[in-house]
């Protein structure tokens, strides 16, 4: 099991991402295109997946493109599988996702990046399973939680085994064990003073602003309120579907990736969006 103190020691590693990432991109730039193959376009004609084969190397890379031309996905490919290193871009051409594959399924590192190409989230898999520790970081870099799997638990799944560690400031405040997705009402506390402060200031929250938070840490990389992104637009949307119809959605059901929120948070959630509609 890989420990906090784990994740902090490899926070050079973490910043040295983006770095790595970018180099790829170059790389991938200058080597000679042998072969490209465009599967899908847009109604204007432009190129929305291909193929591309480069020269002396035997694997295919997948290029999805936004209508614009931008790229929104970059990806190895064997025998039409996802295989090896995959990225996820928005449209202003900002890195989000980086992840890995083994015949479709997500392994080793993910992960998970604000705009401004700081690391907001680290998750390890195996066989499309989170294993190990997930550290979640503010723009700042300072740890602000961390989700210890207890068991593997499949992508996405509600009802996983866990122990929640809360930060502030980068240091311990407190933890609670989630079994089968349920939240344990007892907490291990770490710092008893900055606890009390953290649960006055929760209560006083409301439900909204809680949304708020949950959009940006879960939503935020693929949607917009105002303006579609990588996802349609979200303003708004309370009135075509009611609160049952967006619940199912957000867990999961319609193609869309499925919520590791609970049900509170995905009622805050709803609450925000719905605070937002002009």
């Amino acid at each position: 099991m890989q420990t906090v103190m784990g994740n902090l020691k490899n926070m050079k590693y973490y910043i040295l991402i983006p770095i790595i990432c970018l180099i790829s991109q170059v790389s991938c730039a200058q080597e000679k295109i042998d072969k490209r193959t465009v599967l899908n376009k847009y109604d204007n004609g432009q190129t929305m997946r291909e193929h591309v084969k480069y020269q002396n190397n035997d694997t295919l890379v997948e290029f999805v493109y936004f209508e614009n031309g931008q790229i929104n996905h970059k990806r190895q490919v064997v025998n039409n599988q996802k295989n090896g290193w995959s990225y996820t871009y928005n449209e202003k051409g900002e890195l989000i996702f980086h992840e890995n594959y083994l015949n479709n399924e997500l392994t080793d590192d993910f992960y998970c990046y604000y705009p401004s190409g700081q690391i907001s989230r680290v998750e390890y898999y195996r066989n499309n399973n989170n294993i190990d520790t997930t550290t979640y970081f503010n723009e700042d870099g300072q740890v602000i939680q961390t989700i210890a799997f207890l068991s593997p638990c499949e992508f996405g799944s509600r009802e996983c085994n866990q122990f929640v560690t809360i930060f502030e400031n980068g240091s311990k405040v407190y933890g609670y064990k989630v079994d089968k997705g349920l939240k344990s009402e007892n907490h291990e506390i770490y710092n008893q003073a900055v606890y009390e402060k953290l649960m006055a200031n929760e209560n006083q929250i409301p439900l909204h602003e809680k949304g708020k938070m949950i959009f940006q840490s879960n939503c935020g990389m693929c949607h917009k309120l105002d303006k579609p992104l990588i996802g349609p637009a979200l303003s708004c949307i309370t009135e075509k579907k009611s609160n049952e119809d967006l619940k199912k959605l957000i867990g999961g059901e319609n193609g869309h990736p499925t919520s590791k929120l609970t049900e509170e948070e995905i009622n805050a959630l709803i609450e925000y969006i719905n605070k937002n509609c002009p």
